[in-house]
């Protein structure tokens, strides 16, 4: 192995995890068993050994950052690593020499498990990498940490690492009204009082709040038959998988890290937060043209159900019942056009001015997207310019409507016909 940087000093931690998924919101027990691990250690005992790929890498990392602890940052040596990286006192970088008669890289999960002084694993599954990797460690060294946690790691599967001689560490919740926050302890670890006391909060890159305080009165609420008679186009709202679309990675990351009410990025939150800030961002994730637009529906509100579906390829949900309708001549008035549905081959020949309304009529897994009937606005909405009489917010049920209501400057359409319905 070679050191490029100043090699760190003390013992070597690895935070061993098996894959989070894309819905890392839900995934808070990670998030407390990482936060009170960084919280019990000692900068000038301990570093983190990591590398990219692994599942803690960026979570270790921003959390190492907040906290001063060092990293270092392990690399295969393939013959085609630069020859310099940018280090730091907090980071360094360590190359690991792989043979040229290897077929494959070696596995950096199983490297660094069985290289790091103490290995603490939180969400283990069975049968996979890291389970295997964690029991060779077992096979060789017993100073190895598992999270006792029923939501992370089956209980069957912790009975066998124990029993294989690894060290239990759990987290637990006290009275959260006598501490007034809530309160989370581990053996050896210490505690982690969330919002006090965290070294480094001063330098966490926050969203603003300002935008997210409630207004103190409340919209109507309506029912579809009173919008029934209406042109309308929606724009749904669904979770959102990752950073919001304004949000630096560092914020969302620490969000995550210390349980923020902005980590939730259900379809709710999104509306939450378009109500809150005014406006309506555009993209161009799904579309062939760069220019960003904010896609709306011609499908009434009252179909929303018949067409909703759970799309694979994308891991989302279409036609969420979240979102904002607008009277569709108010937006035709700004620019807002039908989108030109066609072939792969037909986008080419388009003018420029056409091609942010372009979509394939068929996608490539036999969707048919002609069934959305898309609308297009290219560029932001400014949600200060429609009036009260211009959009509309539906949501499914009243319990969402009297969350949205505080926010909206409109309307609030009740979708849910199976009895929740109150206007």
């Amino acid at each position: 192995m070679e050191f490029i940087g100043k090699p760190p000093a003390g013992d070597a931690i690895f935070v061993a995890a098996s894959r989070l998924g894309r819905n890392l919101e839900s995934k808070t027990g990670f998030f407390d068993a990482l936060r009170t691990l960084v919280c019990g250690l000692d900068p000038t005992h301990h570093y983190f050994v990591t590398a990219a790929g692994v599942t803690a890498d960026r979570f270790v990392r921003r959390a190492a950052s907040l906290y001063g602890i060092s990293v270092c940052n392990f690399k295969i040596d393939d013959g085609n690593v630069p020859g310099t990286f940018p280090t730091s006192e907090q980071e360094s970088v360590c190359l690991i020499s792989q043979s040229s008669g290897l077929n494959r890289k070696p596995d950096l999960d199983d490297f660094l498990i069985r290289a790091a002084k103490r290995v603490y694993a939180t969400n283990v599954r069975r049968n996979g990498r890291t389970c295997r990797a964690l029991a060779g460690r077992l096979a060789h060294r017993r100073d190895t940490r598992i999270l006792i946690d029923k939501s992370l790691t089956a209980q069957n599967l912790q009975a066998e690492f124990l029993a294989a001689g690894a060290t239990a560490w759990w987290l637990y919740r006290a009275d959260c009204d006598r501490l007034g926050t809530d309160h989370l302890g581990t053996d050896h670890l210490g505690t982690d009082r969330l919002g006090t006391g965290h070294p480094g909060l001063d330098q966490l890159d926050l969203d603003d709040d300002r935008n997210l305080q409630t207004v103190s009165s409340s919209s109507p609420l309506l029912s579809l038959d009173e919008i029934a008679p209406l042109r309308l186009l929606a724009h749904w709202t669904r979770r959102c998988a990752g950073r919001w679309p304004d949000q630096t990675q560092n914020a969302y990351l620490d969000d995550l890290l210390f349980g923020a009410h902005r980590a939730n990025h259900s379809a709710l939150s999104s509306l939450c937060r378009i109500l809150a800030s005014d406006r309506l961002l555009g993209s161009n994730d799904l579309t062939r043209s760069r220019q960003p637009v904010v896609s709306f529906t011609s499908v009434p509100l009252s179909e929303f159900a018949e067409h909703r579906r759970f799309r694979n390829h994308l891991a989302r949900w279409d036609f969420e019942p979240f979102g904002i309708a607008f009277d569709r001549n108010w937006l035709q008035s700004l620019g807002a056009r039908e989108v030109i549905y066609g072939r792969d081959d037909q986008f080419e020949s388009l003018p420029d001015s056409d091609r942010p309304f372009f979509q394939l009529a068929t996608g490539r897994n036999k969707e048919d997207w002609t069934a959305e009937k898309e609308w297009r606005l290219i560029g932001n909405l400014d949600l200060k310019l429609p009036g009260p009489t211009d959009a509309v917010v539906f949501v499914p049920d009243l319990e969402s409507a009297r969350t949205v209501s505080t926010l909206s400057r409109w309307p609030v359409v009740v979708l849910s016909t199976n009895g929740k319905q109150s206007a």
